[in-house]
Formats: structure tokens, C-alpha cells, sequence
């Protein structure tokens, strides 16, 4: 094993961790994939659909299906609570299609006086975040730390709207961290980007996946121009292939960002058709699935981090939601920990990789729980044996 690990890039990504593990036949919890299916009554549905409809396999409306947007007027009313117009609700290609639309758009507006625009996003950071800022804009984030707890900094984040920016961004609850954010922290922050006119941008995929505490966003009270929510069902229903999405936003921000999202993405793909049914007539079936991975992977995340505590004598930081779990390892850097984890059965994320700069030892690393339960005992019996080997020697 000690020549294999050798073989393992010194920057490897979630992707390199992932691939030597297949390859290795290791278990993995680096990559954030989940590996449970969408609820039956839902995959049921899809080829209903898919089968009878006369029209879902052409191009469909920019703004997204009528059936979809109300479906999704629906579910926020029952679920949060939150009363918005159908024309507040855009379909996107997945949470990504409208955190891309949303980055071009400042970008395009940018433009216009010849200048780049400034993107922060708060450390630690979805890595895709970081990639896409990058990629799309051509310019390096505004890195803003986050307190040692992971709460705001707030003089930190005051600072850098005082010196100009044009949007921040972050996910709620968090990845790599697990947090939550307070209703007095979202509705602070939602002040001080007007304030200081700056776009909020919110990442939401792990609404449904709260594990302490109650979820809150900005947009359950009130919608403004300047604040876009992304949210989606990758997670949630196990259909992280079918790019459906959607981006809750005033309907001004959101007339917008379709004229962006259109050109690039064509349409959303006709398995919204399919979550409208689902929504519309399984909604009891909706909320018992998610309620379902919800619990599993708590049970799951319960599991690991009391085993990898006392296998590999990695510290947890109990998550609030998300489906990740960070861990303290005490090694001398963020590789060591990684290589600890493979030598003994199972890969996990180096914590650099959420941090700007990818320094050598942030002192933790990330598992992802969306793992079946069969699969979470089986990496708890493989560390297990190894500990009790180790233990013999």
C-alpha cells in the first residue's frame, strides 16, 4: 500500500482521490456524490413521462415549464412558508446553471465601464465556486475568512464591501463545513450587501438537509434585487444527472438572469415535467424521502465520525446540515491525513482544498455521508479491523 499511496498526485483533487479509490477498490468519502436512487414513486413517474409526453423531448420554455415554476410556487408556500410570485422562479440547469448565469450577468454589466468584476466568497469554499469565479470571469476571488467556528467575520466581510465588491457568495448550510446560518446573520448580511450595493448569491442545495437548528433564507420573507437563491434537488432525490434546478430572485433580477441562462443552457431538461408531477401529486412521498436521507445520513455521519475517532484519531465537528462532516487530524499536514485514511480503506478530502492558497495543513479533512447504510458499516468494519490489527503489532 505504501508504494500505491506514492502514486497519488501531491495536489490531488476530490476527482484523484475518487479514481485511486475505484481503481484501488478502497471505499471513498471524498467525493460528494450521492449514492442512493430518487424515491420510486418519482422514477415511476419519469418514464410516464418520458414514454406519453408529446412534447417534453423538444426544446422547452426559457423561463422554464409553467408546471415546474408552479410546482415550485407550491413547494415553498407548504415547506417554508415562503409566498413568491411564479415570476420570481426561474429553471436553471442545476444550482450551477443559475450560479453561472448569475456570475456572467455581473459580468456582462461590468463590461460596460471597462472594468472586471469583483467576486468574494467566504473561506472555507465549495471548490466549484472558487473554479467557476475563475473560469468565467477570469479574476481571483475575494478570499474573506470566516471566525475559527465558521461563523461571520464580520469585520472582515464590512471591510471588503467598503473596498467594492459586486457579489458574495456562499452556501447554506455550508461544504465543506456543515453550518448554518442564523436569521440574524442572513438578514445582517442581506443589509450590508444593499448597503454597500453589493449582489448576494446563495447556494442552497442543502435546504432540505438540516440536522440542527431550523433553515432560514432571505428570501422567505421578502424578495430583493439584489439577493438570488439557487436551490435544486440533486441531494435531496438522488437525480444529481438531471441538471434541474431553479433560482428564487425578485422577478426583475430574475427576467435577467433567464436572457443569460437561455443562450447558454437552451433549456432545462424535460425531467422538470417530471418533479412538477411529483411535487403536485407525491408531496407526502416528497417529504418522507427526504426526511428519510435526511435521517440516514445522520445515522451514517454518527457512525464514522465515532469510528474514525477512535481508528484514526480524528477529531469531529458535529455539522448543523449539508452532507458533510469536517474532522480536526492532528497529522502534520492536510496529504498526511489523506494518506492515513487511504492506508487504512477509505479516501477523504483534504481540507486545503476548501481554502484559498491550498495551504499544507489546514488541520482537517472532509467525508461526504450520502452513502447507503450497508456501505457505512462496511467502512466502519473496515477501519475497525485495521485498528485492531495495528493494535496486535
Amino acid at each position: 500500500m505504501e508504494e500505491l499511496l506514492k502514486t497519488l498526485p501531491s495536489n490531488a483533487t476530490m476527482r484523484d482521490i475518487f479514481d485511486f479509490c475505484v481503481k484501488h477498490k478502497l471505499h471513498n468519502l471524498a467525493q460528494g456524490m450521492i449514492e442512493l436512487n430518487p424515491p420510486a414513486k418519482l422514477r415511476n413517474i419519469c418514464a410516464k413521462v418520458c414514454v406519453e409526453g408529446n412534447e417534453v423531448h423538444q426544446y422547452r420554455n426559457r423561463f422554464g415549464e409553467e408546471d415546474y415554476r408552479m410546482s415550485i410556487v407550491v413547494l415553498l408556500a407548504k415547506k417554508f412558508g415562503c409566498n413568491v410570485p411564479k415570476e420570481a422562479v426561474l429553471a436553471t440547469s442545476g444550482v450551477s446553471g443559475g450560479i453561472v448565469s448569475t456570475l456572467m450577468l455581473l459580468k456582462n454589466e461590468a463590461a460596460k465601464s471597462n472594468r472586471l468584476p469583483k467576486i468574494a466568497i467566504l473561506v472555507p469554499f465549495y471548490t466549484y465556486h472558487n473554479k467557476q469565479i475563475q473560469d468565467i470571469l477570469g479574476v481571483t476571488p475575494v478570499y474573506i475568512p470566516t471566525n475559527e467556528d465558521f461563523t461571520p467575520n464580520w469585520e472582515a466581510i464590512t471591510k471588503e464591501l467598503q473596498n467594492g465588491l459586486d457579489l458574495i457568495m456562499f452556501t447554506n448550510p455550508g461544504n465543506p463545513q456543515g453550518n448554518l446560518w442564523s436569521k440574524a446573520d442572513l438578514d445582517k448580511i442581506v443589509e450590508l450587501t444593499k448597503t454597500y450595493n453589493s449582489m448576494l448569491l446563495l447556494d442552497e442545495i442543502y435546504c432540505d438537509l438540516v440536522w440542527k437548528g431550523t433553515f432560514y433564507s432571505p428570501i422567505h420573507e421578502k424578495l430583493h434585487d439584489h439577493v438570488v437563491a439557487c436551490r435544486g434537488f440533486s441531494k435531496t432525490l438522488g437525480c444529481q444527472s438531471w441538471r434541474v434546478g431553479y433560482v428564487v430572485a425578485s422577478p426583475a433580477a430574475a427576467e435577467k438572469l433567464m436572457r443569460i441562462h437561455d443562450p447558454l443552457y437552451i433549456s432545462v431538461a424535460f425531467l422538470q415535467h417530471c418533479i412538477a408531477v411529483y411535487i403536485r401529486t407525491e408531496y407526502d412521498d416528497f417529504l418522507n424521502h427526504v426526511q428519510q436521507v435526511s435521517d440516514l445520513m445522520q445515522s451514517n455521519w454518527r457512525l464514522l465520525s465515532r469510528t474514525m475517532q477512535k481508528t484514526l484519531g480524528w477529531e469531529p465537528l458535529e455539522p448543523s446540515g449539508s452532507m458533510y462532516g469536517l474532522f480536526k487530524h492532528g497529522q502534520k499536514s492536510d496529504r498526511d491525513a489523506v494518506l492515513q485514511g487511504l492506508y487504512n480503506g477509505v479516501g477523504v478530502a483534504p481540507g486545503n482544498i476548501f481554502w484559498n492558497g491550498t495551504p499544507d495543513n489546514t488541520t482537517y479533512v472532509r467525508i461526504h455521508v450520502g452513502i447507503s447504510a450497508e456501505k457505512a458499516q462496511q467502512i466502519a468494519d473496515t477501519l475497525e479491523k485495521n485498528y485492531q490489527d495495528r493494535q496486535k503489532q
